[in-house]
């Protein structure tokens, strides 16, 4: 799939009348005190097919070595944050 969307922080993939993803970096810093840098993202992802699904959810990208694949792991952020880009 590729995207449809995107900004310096933000990556939206939109099937028009299907289905929307959309990634937003709401956050750069060392999370894990490794010397690397991490993202705090907020991942949506709602129905566009008449049905009610609209799901907000924290997610950490982040590495473990400077020359690893990123790795997305649950994560939360602040209460409500990912709600606001929800729409």
């Amino acid at each position: 799939m590729k995207p449809s969307t995107v900004t310096a922080d933000s990556v939206v993939f939109l099937n028009p009348g299907d289905w929307l993803y959309e990634l937003h970096v709401v956050g750069r810093k060392d999370i894990n005190g490794d010397g690397l840098e991490d993202l705090e993202v907020c991942f949506i992802d709602r129905a566009l097919n008449g049905g009610s699904y609209n799901a907000a959810q924290g997610v950490l990208v982040t590495r473990y070595s400077a020359d690893s694949y990123a790795v997305a792991l649950s994560f939360s952020l602040e209460d409500g944050l990912c709600d606001e880009y929800a729409r």
